[in-house]
């Protein structure tokens, strides 16, 4: 055998000697590629394609064949992750309220207060006693926007500007969003 019949190969489909790469690999074939030439391989699969869609309803019957076949092989790999993520998410929102008690507070304290427009966010502007119903009402857009223009400052249960201005009244709050043309409902 010489070094040329390794690097070639017959499609058994057109008959033509071809070179190895204009075969499809297979790691189960015994020189590792497919028997059938990419160009014969590509006409079949169109071919088959045109004659079962031709058929009436074989890829509805097909696809639910298929999903079961993909739930039944891939049955665990999400199935441990899965579990243990209401564990995960509850502990995530356990650490958080520990480490800021104020803001659980607030967040129960404003649970019953409706929104004017459904799917808005309530924005507590400060954290303190007094003002822990006292809410902004911004979209979901707005307010994840809202909290790159501002961070929170632990010390006076309010919020601060990027610049380090207080923003300890509901008034400046506002201006301040305002700045960034974010709407107040």
């Amino acid at each position: 055998m010489n070094e040329l019949s390794i690097l070639q190969k017959v499609c058994f489909h057109c008959k033509q000697d071809k070179p190895l790469k204009e075969f499809y690999k297979h790691p189960k074939m015994p020189d590792g590629h497919v028997n059938k030439c990419k160009v014969c391989s590509k006409e079949y699969a169109k071919g088959n394609y045109k004659s079962n869609t031709l058929k009436s309803g074989f890829y509805d019957k097909e696809r639910s064949r298929w999903k079961r076949r993909y739930r039944k092989k891939n049955e665990s790999r999400g199935k441990p992750v899965q579990d243990q993520l209401p564990k995960i998410y509850s502990e995530t929102w356990r650490n958080f309220f520990e480490k800021y008690p104020e803001k659980y507070k607030a967040y129960n304290a404003a649970q019953n207060i409706k929104v004017k427009v459904k799917g808005n966010h309530k924005h507590h502007w400060s954290y303190s006693d007094n003002n822990l119903k006292d809410i902004i009402e911004l979209s979901q857009k707005d307010h994840v926007f809202a909290h790159t223009k501002i961070y929170y400052d632990q010390n006076l249960l309010c919020f601060r500007g990027l610049d380090g201005t207080i923003l300890d009244t509901r008034e400046s709050h506002i201006a301040y969003l305002s700045l960034f043309g974010i709407k107040i409902f």
